[in-house]
């Protein structure tokens, strides 16, 4: 069978070694430094997509039917842990890049049962596969008020600070949609801030380039969030960022002076 352009495009994303999808880049403003209260840091670029990185499409669509999301999202609940983790990096990877499975997904009750995957996941892995999918969704407004809504916030704390490396980076991702220009989210999120600082100083270099990215949507026209980032010292972690020669990301760093 002949693949179409579509299906030879979704293959390639799927199995790229990165795991990286395509991002979108919003507006910025010209921002001061961190422990000011005047101005504000540049938002990160707009929410980012993120493709699944253990899925290979064979050339598929990335498309689903109503009983194909419906079987994957009861899967996500069921309780068998191995089960559990397929089934969130399916609806990660359905979630890609697509406003229609986004739509579909959320109405067959994605949302929460992803964020309860991401509090009661059973293993590291479907925690940061559960965190990975709620990336994706959260990059349409309406999507991110939902998952705020669904008690997100302090999974994604306790997955900031988990000792895994996948799982903490997903987390930081997560929280990098759900705060973008949303002073509603940035302050039901506000408890991220410190575990983020944390990130960014001692995480692994992915971590911490996605860390970055976080506190500045999180920071971005927020006078109460910027000063608990001050508390939490990010001023030198983040001066630390810009001359690590560990952190090979150029988007890390920017994300980093944009915020000193």
């Amino acid at each position: 069978m002949v693949r179409t352009y579509v299906g030879r495009r979704v293959e390639k994303l799927f199995s790229s070694d990165d795991g990286g999808g395509m991002t979108l880049f919003g507006g910025e403003v010209i921002g001061r430094g961190l422990p000011r209260r005047r101005g504000s840091p540049p938002l990160a670029p707009e929410p980012e997509f993120c493709v699944g990185t253990t899925w290979r499409s064979g050339g598929s669509r990335c498309s689903t039917t109503t009983t194909t999301r419906r079987r994957w999202t009861w899967r996500a609940s069921a309780g068998d842990v191995a089960g559990a983790e397929v089934a969130a990096r399916a609806l990660w990877n359905l979630a890609y890049n697509s406003k229609k499975n986004q739509s579909k997904l959320v109405e067959a009750g994605a949302i929460g049962v992803l964020v309860t995957m991401s509090k009661d996941g059973g293993s590291d892995a479907c925690r940061e596969a559960a965190a990975g999918a709620l990336r994706n969704l959260a990059v349409r407004p309406e999507n991110r008020a939902l998952i705020i809504e669904g008690g997100a916030s302090q999974p994604l704390v306790a997955l900031l600070k988990s000792a895994d490396a996948a799982g903490s980076e997903a987390a930081a991702r997560c929280v990098w949609n759900l705060a973008y220009e949303s002073p509603e989210n940035q302050a039901a999120l506000s408890s991220c801030i410190e575990p983020l600082v944390v990130l960014c100083g001692a995480g692994a270099a992915a971590a911490r380039g996605a860390a970055a990215g976080a506190l500045r949507n999180l920071l971005h026209a927020n006078a109460s969030n910027r000063d608990a980032a001050a508390a939490a010292g990010a001023a030198p972690v983040l001066a630390k960022l810009l001359t690590d020669p560990e952190i090979e990301d150029a988007g890390a760093r920017k994300h980093a002076a944009a915020l000193l």
